[in-house]
């Protein structure tokens, strides 16, 4: 049976895709595009279903017999229906809808490297910077009170899959996940266009929580007085600053060549 606008599944993609707090008291949230979906699949995400549109069937054959191999529901959308739902500018006509991973905010944390977001509110930072956490082989990325939904469709969009391999945490206070932090070994380093220390001089070896602030503002008040480092990035010219995702990129590729690479 072909799914119309009006079935409550489409409905609830819908509505998953709208709500952040729906999709947390869901658990839930959509997955758009064949690259994210199939790095879902290939990642073993808990998917409730996979969902394409009607007229572009032939051109995800390989992602939906993926599904279909993997035991995961596929169902099709009417021509349109589901493009009206999805967040992208060009969307592709296939989506999914995963499980949330348990909760992990109080969990310790592991690993040498933890990205702490203070604030970031634009989803698309927010992928990318998923995206470059899972390349540099960082554990989780904190996204503290007041930073944009992780599961929110552009940042699951813009996070090309990474979502699936990189713990996303959602601490209900920032003091709490810094104290906890600090109780773990981790040294707390900021990001300052003002900081005297060159990110290439520093030390971003061991345990590291690396804190990068809102995109026009930088790192509150409130997170600021418990950061014990500060680096900057050295720019040529009159440029004050970098986009808080290619600044948080570049520290991290710097930590990885300071351990040894992957």
């Amino acid at each position: 049976m072909t799914l119309g606008p009006s079935s409550a599944r489409v409905k609830r993609i819908r509505k998953l895709a709208e709500k952040a707090s729906f999709r947390h008291e869901q658990g839930a949230f959509v997955v758009e595009g064949p690259r994210a979906v199939e790095a879902a699949l290939r990642a073993s995400a808990e998917l409730e279903g996979v969902f394409y549109s009607s007229a572009l069937a032939d051109d995800w054959a390989g992602v939906l017999d993926l599904a279909a191999s993997a035991d995961v529901p596929v169902d099709e959308v009417e021509a349109g229906a589901l493009s009206s739902i999805l967040s992208a500018e060009s969307p592709q006509g296939l989506a999914a809808v995963a499980r949330m991973p348990g909760p992990m905010a109080e969990a310790p944390l592991t690993g040498g490297i933890t990205v702490v977001l203070d604030e970031i509110r634009d989803p698309g930072n927010a992928g990318t910077i998923l995206r470059s956490a899972h390349a540099a082989g960082v554990a989780s990325v904190v996204f503290l009170p007041g930073s944009v939904d992780p599961y929110n469709p552009k940042s699951v969009r813009a996070s090309a899959g990474s979502i699936f391999f990189v713990e996303c945490r959602r601490p209900d206070s920032k003091q709490g996940l810094l104290a906890r932090a600090l109780e773990s070994g981790y040294r707390l380093v900021g990001t300052s266009a003002q900081a005297e220390v060159n990110c290439f001089d520093s030390d971003l070896t061991g345990r590291l929580a690396l804190v990068v602030g809102n995109e026009g503002s930088g790192i509150s008040v409130e997170v600021a007085s418990r950061i014990g480092e500060w680096v900057r990035i050295p720019t040529v010219g009159s440029l004050e600053s970098l986009n808080v995702a290619i600044a948080t990129s570049v520290l991290l590729f710097e930590a990885l060549r300071q351990r040894g690479g992957a």
